[in-house]
């Protein structure tokens, strides 16, 4: 899915740029599949979520699981939750295990703490993301798990505006979301749901809006879409369209691609005798490729704010959106514009229908030479996405692109993903590092890869 929606820079919301054009037919390969029970079910899951002019906002979470056999207890008995410490500050609170036979046992604080989100030394990603990890006393069977989260805002993450998404996944217990929503009458918000019970009502200036979601009967998840994409969903934005955020985005990130004199003396010295656009652009995004490695620095605003090109050349590393950046910079010194592309990279084909942000990768479009490019990945060749079109090396390439962490954040589940194509186009190492790494998981991810299940590993 590739959508061109603002003129001024053109940002592209795409959803699984790698692996949509595998996603045409899932309904085969999940006959016969049936729903695994995981032992537990949430019985109350309860948001009250409330936002001001402003775009700060504040969420309460009240939450109570309860365990249906020892795989359940086991499961329940540590929770964690995500949040940005930069954009909020999480408390936690009421937080006990509920014995069937009445008593309450009150979490220990020293079984609470924060640790960060992202702990892989093979391409580091350093920012304000953490995780609350909780840890409940003596949970059995029958029992239940309490606590209720307050997530509330330090700063507006988009300044004026509010968009956010809940969804409940088709292979998720049975169980029933609540929410309400409370904004100020004068930003209103853009609204889609899918299969949600929703109804408004206005009180004074303020609206608030009642959803209900509710899941009686679980289904299989289908091992090649996300948990995503056949969810219901309840999703709100007061932007106006993916246009209005692009341009958000924009007016963060332009100025940061703007090329200084060392930039364009580098610019040229890369490009060397090349006259021709297209060879030129290959000369810069493949020196981008080769010598800026991937090292994500998300401080602050970072996460939605690439480091200027500047500073990206001198420390010689970035994230995605650093990597995109410097191509950009370079690229305008020689006179060739490029684009901010907003990448949806999970095996996910489904975007939200308001404007919200549902993506996690940058790349670049060039409008001259109409070619997406990914200057993270240094082992694709240039001005191709071999692995789009089945190539089973490229596959292989991206699989141990993802085993190894070269060029793009360390991911097993993507390695085996990949490995498992090139493996059944008939590359024969790529089965050898499957089984490798499935082996390494444990006898049933072995099973699992020889019954043709390789992708849900």
């Amino acid at each position: 899915m590739i959508a061109r929606i603002c003129p001024a820079l053109l940002l592209l919301l795409i959803s699984s740029t790698f692996v949509a054009a595998n996603a045409a037919d899932t309904t085969g390969a999940n006959q016969g599949s049936v729903w695994v029970d995981p032992g537990w079910r949430r019985t109350v899951s309860r948001y009250k979520v409330t936002f001001d002019e402003q775009g700060l906002s504040a969420t309460v979470f009240d939450f109570e699981i309860q365990a249906l056999d020892e795989k359940g207890a086991e499961t329940i008995s540590q929770q964690t939750f995500a949040y940005n410490s930069y954009f909020s500050e999480l408390t936690a609170d009421d937080l006990a295990t509920l014995k069937a036979d009445g008593s309450v046992i009150a979490v220990d604080a020293r079984a609470i703490r924060d640790q960060p989100a992202s702990a892989d030394t093979s391409s580091p990603y350093f920012d304000e993301q953490r995780r609350r990890l909780i840890a409940y006393s003596n949970v059995a069977p029958g029992d239940k798990i309490r606590g209720r989260l307050i997530y509330k805002a330090k700063r507006p993450e988009f300044a004026g505006e509010f968009a956010d998404y809940w969804s409940q996944p088709a292979d998720q217990p049975p169980e029933l979301i609540e929410i309400a929503l409370d904004g100020p009458a004068s930003k209103p918000l853009h609204i889609a749901g899918r299969n949600v019970e929703h109804s408004e009502e206005r009180s004074g200036d303020r609206i608030i809006h009642h959803v209900r979601m509710r899941q009686e009967t679980p289904k299989p998840r289908q091992m090649d879409v996300g948990s995503f994409d056949d969810a219901r969903r309840f999703e709100v934005s007061t932007f106006a369209d993916y246009a209005a955020f692009a341009a958000m985005l924009n007016a963060r990130n332009a100025p940061m691609a703007v090329p200084d004199q060392t930039l364009r003396q580098l610019s040229t010295e890369i490009v060397g005798d090349a006259t021709e656009p297209r060879r030129k652009v290959e000369l810069v995004h493949n020196w981008v490729a080769r010598n800026i490695r991937y090292v994500g620095i998300g401080f602050g605003d970072g996460g939605w704010t690439s480091q200027p090109a500047s500073a990206v050349l001198t420390s010689r590393y970035g994230d995605c959106k650093a990597h995109a950046t410097i191509l950009k910079a370079l690229l305008a010194a020689q006179g060739i514009e490029a684009n901010l592309v907003a990448v949806n990279a999970d095996a996910q084909y489904t975007l939200t229908e308001v404007a919200t942000a549902n993506f996690n990768h940058a790349i670049v479009y060039v409008p001259e030479i109409d070619q997406y490019l990914d200057p993270t990945v240094s082992l694709l060749a240039f001005g191709s996405n071999a692995a789009d079109r089945n190539d089973s090396y490229a596959q292989y390439n991206l699989g141990w692109a993802y085993e190894s962490g070269e060029g793009v954040p360390r991911d097993k589940q993507e390695a085996i993903k990949w490995y498992g194509k090139a493996s059944d186009g008939g590359n024969p190492e790529a089965g050898a590092r499957l089984a490798a790494l499935t082996a390494a998981n444990s006898f049933w991810g072995m099973l699992l890869r020889h019954i043709g299940l390789s992708s849900g590993l």
